[in-house]
């Protein structure tokens, strides 16, 4: 594209408040940086430099926060900018089996070593013959830049073991296939605890080394789900925890600000106190003290503050199970 060029992308909002899906268009203006927001009819937002958006953010299915509003692409708005992103990305299919499941953090790490992005992960509920999935296994869209030198990328991803299975997609079959429902029912008596690896850690693309952190401890990860949470999804899963955590709306804004990696974390064992043990590792709620006194645990590692402490974890043993099924099945089959 010549210099002044704009992207454009048909986008949707739901908003909460009104209980309406909208659609919305935004114009990236690739000279400078700044975005801008239209409806059919008038002007959403006016031409910013919105820092958090960037063009490597925007491409379809992909879910981006602007003002606290989620707002998903859906397709691109025009021919121009159908060819100048489809000239530039390559949009990869990797699923690992069950006898995978521990390269999880590996296969992440490994992209990001060779500058690709990790878009949407999730489990799957059936099996997906068409792309050599089985119910259980973990399916993620691995997005790399400028499609000449994808040849590069699939050697680098299966390297990790004949168990990967990675191919390049198109961006429509892509889509179709992220968006198919990918529930995983959890029963009241099954031994797990949720973790949620938070916005600041998914954009660091360092979620592989919490993964990995996770794994050393010889915990299991028996689901995934990327999610992008909006302010009453959020405010619903952690309202609990109130009064218990410090900064708490600060905590939600953050956790809003772009997509999470949803963690079921289980245990070999199946022991009882996986829920606490897994807390424990996890460290206190603010970073600096967990350095002090809980040096190595998740926080200590990867957390910056109260807001971005890393992860979320469950708190209590009963609650354990709920959240859960309140992230793996319900917002999973939506």
């Amino acid at each position: 594209m010549s210099s002044g060029a704009v992207l454009g992308f048909e986008c949707e909002w739901f908003d909460e408040i009104s209980g309406k899906l909208n659609i919305l268009y935004l114009q990236y203006f690739i000279d400078d940086n700044t975005i801008q927001i239209l409806t059919d009819t008038r002007t959403f937002l006016a031409r910013i430099f919105y820092p958090d958006v960037t063009v490597t953010d925007l491409f379809v299915g992909n879910s981006i926060t602007v003002y606290k509003r989620c707002i998903t692409i859906k397709q691109y708005a025009n021919a121009a900018t159908t060819k100048y992103m489809q000239a530039r990305e390559v949009h990869m299919l990797v699923v690992l089996g069950s006898e995978g499941r521990n390269s999880l953090g590996q296969v992440l790490k490994e992209a990001s070593a060779h500058s690709l992005k990790t878009a949407k992960m999730k489990s799957i509920g059936v099996d997906m013959p068409d792309i050599g999935a089985c119910a259980g296994d973990f399916v993620l869209q691995v997005v790399g830049y400028n499609g000449k030198e994808s040849e590069k990328y699939i050697p680098a991803v299966e390297a990790l073991g004949t168990f990967v299975t990675c191919s390049v997609v198109k961006h429509a079959d892509m889509t179709s296939i992220m968006a198919r429902k990918s529930a995983i029912p959890v029963s009241d008596s099954e031994a797990c605890t949720l973790c949620i690896i938070k916005p600041h850690v998914m954009r660091d693309q360092r979620a592989g080394d919490v993964i990995d952190s996770i794994l050393a401890q010889g915990y299991e990860i028996g689901a995934i789900y990327s999610v992008h949470l909006t302010s009453s999804i959020a405010e619903e899963l952690f309202g609990v925890y109130k009064e218990v955590y410090p900064k708490f709306t600060a905590s939600i804004e953050h956790l809003i600000s772009s997509p999470c990696l949803a963690l079921k974390v289980t245990s070999p064992s199946n022991s009882f106190d996986l829920v606490e043990r897994f807390r424990e590792f996890c460290g206190p709620l603010n970073p600096e003290l967990a350095r002090t006194l809980r040096k190595g645990t998740l926080r200590a590692t990867f957390g910056r503050s109260y807001e971005e402490n890393a992860v979320h974890c469950t708190d209590l043993v009963e609650d354990a199970p709920m959240e859960c099924r309140y992230v793996f099945d319900m917002l999973a089959s939506l």
